[in-house]
């Protein structure tokens, strides 16, 4: 066996901006904190650390039965939603087989791809013209073993039309032995669409979640996944048992089913705020694409991307970069509370 693997050789380990920031927009967080009910729960969770958390984090799994209408069976869990992916890709593809998805979209998914030996086979989307999305069935040609889309998608911040998306999941269940849809609405709270409630009535289609973004949870690395129960088995058996650790399960069971209205409050605010930065910004001449996420995607213009990064940096602003297939340069900011909005805005006032 060689070493290293030759499907890992042009792969590197995950390696976040280490340039130290005062406000910090590089991740799409909830810059409002963690949910209270999970704070609550986290200071009676210590004592319960001596043992094992539950296989398959039966507490959020029962919450998210709970919370949808579907039956327990029909939910797992991660560690992290990109945890979900990442087994996935083991549970439904043989080494070799193909992953078609849009691009671009949530960097974790071409790795985990690579990392399990499965073909990329993008369909990349024009997003500073206009974002025109091909048929949805044209994902399905030459039969691919998984179908994955992003609703929001990250790192565009936009969500699919639900006549589109619709279409996809009707022709990935029309396929006689088809593939398996990953359905991936991280940001699907701030979107407020979902095809989350029907996917235990599919037979190919699984729905992943995390609670890192809207739930303020990063940290504790929690996701779930909905589908029928015949696909939460066989990810199941690829997942592994205890990804969740114990604390983790149980306050992201106290999140879930928290009746309190500060989830709520959290994407009216979000959305408000969003609605407000993209003004300003516009106002300012940046361009960006429309939101649908808790973040917004800006458009850096050609040749400013270095006197951006400049003047972010000296004014101690973390934002996300990105440079798309077509050569464009982007930048990607949570939106959070109004102050921490005005940081950006005044780092950008003047460059346009």
């Amino acid at each position: 066996m060689s070493f290293p693997r030759s499907a890992l050789a042009g792969l590197h380990p995950y390696a976040p901006d280490p340039t130290p920031v005062d406000v910090d927009l590089s991740d799409n967080t909830n810059l409002w904190g963690p949910h209270p009910a999970a704070l609550a729960t986290l200071a009676g969770a210590a004592a319960g650390v001596a043992r094992y958390p539950t296989a398959y984090g039966d507490p959020v799994r029962h919450a998210v039965a709970r919370r949808f209408g579907v039956d327990v069976t029909c939910v797992t869990t991660g560690c992290g939603s990109d945890d979900l992916i990442d087994a996935a890709f083991r549970a439904f593809a043989e080494p070799g087989e193909a992953l078609a998805y849009l691009a671009p979209t949530f960097s974790m998914v071409e790795h985990a791809a690579v990392t399990n030996s499965l073909e990329l086979r993008p369909s990349v989307v024009d997003h500073a013209n206009g974002g025109a999305l091909p048929d949805p069935r044209a994902l399905l040609t030459r039969r691919p073993a998984l179908v994955y889309v992003c609703s929001p998608n990250n790192p565009t911040a936009t969500a699919l039309p639900e006549a589109w998306l619709q279409a996809l999941v009707d022709a990935v269940e029309a396929e006689p032995d088809g593939p398996v849809l990953l359905v991936d609405e991280a940001y699907a709270e701030f979107c407020g669409r979902s095809v989350l409630p029907a996917a235990a009535e599919r037979s190919r289609t699984l729905v992943l979640r995390t609670l890192s973004k809207a739930y303020g949870l990063a940290g504790l690395r929690v996701g779930y996944a909905v589908g029928a129960e015949r696909l939460v088995v066989e990810l199941n058996k690829a997942r592994g048992p205890f990804k969740v650790g114990v604390a983790s399960e149980q306050a992201a069971a106290a999140a879930l089913l928290d009746e309190s209205g500060w989830l709520q409050d959290v994407v009216t605010q979000t959305r408000a705020l969003r609605a407000r930065l993209v003004t300003a910004l516009d106002a300012q001449g940046w361009e960006s694409l429309p939101s649908d996420a808790n973040f917004v995607l800006i458009r850096v213009p050609e040749g400013a991307r270095e006197a951006v990064h400049a003047r972010l940096t000296e004014r101690r602003v973390g934002v996300r970069s990105f440079r798309f297939a077509d050569g464009t340069h982007w930048m990607r900011a949570t939106v959070g509370p109004w102050p921490l909005m005005e940081r950006l805005l005044e780092a950008l006032g003047d460059l346009r």
